[in-house]
């Protein structure tokens, strides 16, 4: 059922984990992400990453109300124990990173942001973009936090733990020192705001794909669907292909296209949806409803 993506889909759905948090932090200070999704030889669904967004619409969509809650297996990670984070300026560096700003979700300061275990407060009067990884490794979940008038970021990980930042100007400091007084370890698994697209963000991707370049496998609603630890429950009358594939951070992840609608629903292995790709907006009601009733393995 899973098979591996084309690289363009695959820098779309997460950005590259590398071995070590300061690789990952200069990986996360220089890469840039051109927005111009191409077909690749395979055919695979379309892109889903999420717009870059202007104010007033730049803090997140609220978390759905209804989802997968699972238990941390093992004992939910504690603050306190944390190892001394790494601090490095462009000087630390052979040929210091160029101040590109990263891809990612662009979140106004004076909102939260929750990811597994950890809740970020941003500070007000400033503007992130943040990015996150998700691994069945806990070492393996971090937040990645661009500082935009500082072009400065920051990586905590999924136990709350910051691992490393890089500071262009001072006032990274300060600002990323709040982020950690502030910074909450919770006993309850929150699945990250998901992204929602439409062709609109993709000029391009208006035509969908024939079936046979969609691949996966078909699936009618109105039984349930269990793929690795995940049961889906598809509305029924309706008819669906399912399929997947592996990112990195992150590995496998289950895509759902729903073929009345045209429209594609992303989610982990962890039960959390990432994105939605919307050619017909009767499909967020079938999504929904997939989302809300969707049961994890413990």
């Amino acid at each position: 059922m899973f098979r591996l993506v084309p690289r363009w889909i695959v820098g779309l759905i997460g950005v590259t984990l590398v071995a070590t948090g300061i690789a990952l932090g200069a990986h996360f200070a220089t890469q840039a992400d051109d927005g111009s999704p191409t077909i690749g030889e395979e055919p695979t669904p379309p892109p889903t990453p999420i717009p870059r967004r202007s104010a007033p619409d730049l803090a997140p969509s609220p978390p759905p109300t209804r989802g997968p809650q699972l238990t941390p297996e093992p004992a939910t990670p504690q603050p306190g124990v944390c190892p001394p984070p790494v601090r490095q300026t462009p000087e630390d560096f052979p040929e210091p990173p160029p101040a590109i700003e990263p891809p990612g979700r662009h979140v106004e300061g004076g909102t939260s942001f929750a990811e597994g275990y950890v809740t970020v407060h941003l500070p007000a009067g400033r503007q992130f973009i943040i990015q996150t990884g998700w691994s069945t490794d806990a070492d393996g979940v971090y937040i990645a936090i661009y500082d935009v008038q500082a072009q400065s970021p920051m990586i905590i990980r999924g136990d709350g733990c910051e691992t490393w930042r890089l500071v262009r100007d001072p006032a990274a400091d300060v600002v990323f020192d709040e982020i950690m007084a502030t910074l909450e370890v919770g006993d309850s698994y929150a699945c990250p705001s998901p992204g929602r697209v439409t062709p609109e963000d993709f000029p391009g991707t208006e035509k969908a794909p024939s079936l046979s370049q969609i691949g996966g496998q078909s699936a009618k609603g109105g039984a349930p669907l269990r793929v690795g630890d995940l049961t889906l429950q598809l509305p029924a009358d309706r008819e669906f292909r399912v399929g997947g594939g592996v990112s990195s951070p992150g590995g496998s992840f289950l895509w759902v296209y729903d073929i009345e609608t045209q429209s594609y629903l992303y989610l982990r292995p962890d039960g959390c949806e990432t994105s939605r790709f919307i050619r017909d907006g009767a499909a967020d009601a079938v999504f929904d409803q997939i989302v809300a009733t969707l049961e994890v393995e413990d």
